[in-house]
């Protein structure tokens, strides 16, 4: 029951309509048994500075942050965590007395996601799609894992190179290389890995992908951050021609797990049984 001790959370975006957030977030409010709501608000990018002060002014304890806002706060805050320094990209905000203090739990819940599926990318070549926050949290990620090399295209080349050059200096990450349109089908083909960070194939663009339908093979390994729709055309595409997908419900699910932990301090858990019925609910939603 909602009152005046009812902590108030959030998700920040724009648009925001597709977002499955307060969904998640106000089960694991019931499921960990607090007194708290998740609500999202649809914030406009010309917003985001007064939304940020409004919220702090109102007592939201924390928000989650989502497309396009991940870079764009950089400025905006007190503090940022280690992991922010490094990737560059922002989707947890905590707002306390009022400091805003940011994080990022994106690299979290990407490798928490793969679950034994993570034992796979050691030594793997990945094709990545995209340069925004998300693929910066990827690339962190992958680093982690132990790939053996990273391409990456982006429909900009400016921010293709300027992407580039965050891996190579902020990350030191050195194993990563650019492409262009035309070597992307062909090392798509050749990477057993390929990882969508981009909006194509989200809702509601869901007709568009950045690959050929013919590039796919059973020894391909799918994964599309994109969880609204529950398979994009990219994924169809893949699974059409054999290869093992997979959306970013999971993701979403244990980044934002992470997000509560630091926003209650408590060390939450996540047992199978309950990631599965989670799980269900939220797809169920799509």
């Amino acid at each position: 029951m909602i009152n005046t001790s009812t902590c108030v959370y959030g998700v920040i975006g724009y648009p925001i309509e597709h977002s499955l957030s307060p969904v998640l977030h106000n089960w694991f409010m019931s499921n960990y048994k607090l007194n708290a709501v998740y609500v999202a608000f649809n914030v406009h990018p010309s917003e985001l500075k007064n939304a940020i002060k409004g919220g702090s002014a109102l007592g939201v304890i924390g928000l989650n942050v989502t497309i396009p806002h991940k870079e764009a706060l950089l400025g905006l805050v007190d503090e940022k965590d280690r992991d922010v320094k490094l990737v560059g990209a922002i989707n947890t905000l905590e707002l306390n007395a009022g400091k805003i203090q940011a994080h990022v739990t994106d690299p979290y819940g990407f490798t928490e996601s793969l679950g034994q599926r993570k034992y796979w990318f050691k030594n793997a070549e990945v094709l990545l799609l995209g340069a925004g926050g998300a693929a910066k949290s990827v690339v962190y990620a992958l680093e982690k894992l132990d790939v053996k090399k990273i391409w990456i295209y982006n429909r900009s080349a400016q921010r293709l190179r300027a992407f580039l050059d965050f891996c190579h200096n902020a990350l030191t990450v050195s194993k990563v290389q650019a492409i262009d349109r035309k070597q992307l089908n062909d090392i798509a083909f050749d990477c057993k890995i390929i990882i969508n960070t981009t909006s194509a194939g989200m809702y509601p663009h869901t007709g568009e992908s950045l690959l050929r339908s013919d590039v796919f093979h059973d020894a391909h390994f799918v994964y599309d951050l994109v969880y609204n729709p529950e398979k994009t055309k990219l994924l169809l595409d893949a699974e059409h021609k054999g290869a093992t997908i997979q959306n970013g419900i999971d993701m979403l699910i244990f980044q934002g797990l992470e997000s509560l932990r630091i926003w209650t301090k408590q060390p939450l858990r996540l047992e199978a049984p309950k990631l599965k019925k989670i799980r269900h609910i939220l797809q169920s939603r799509l």
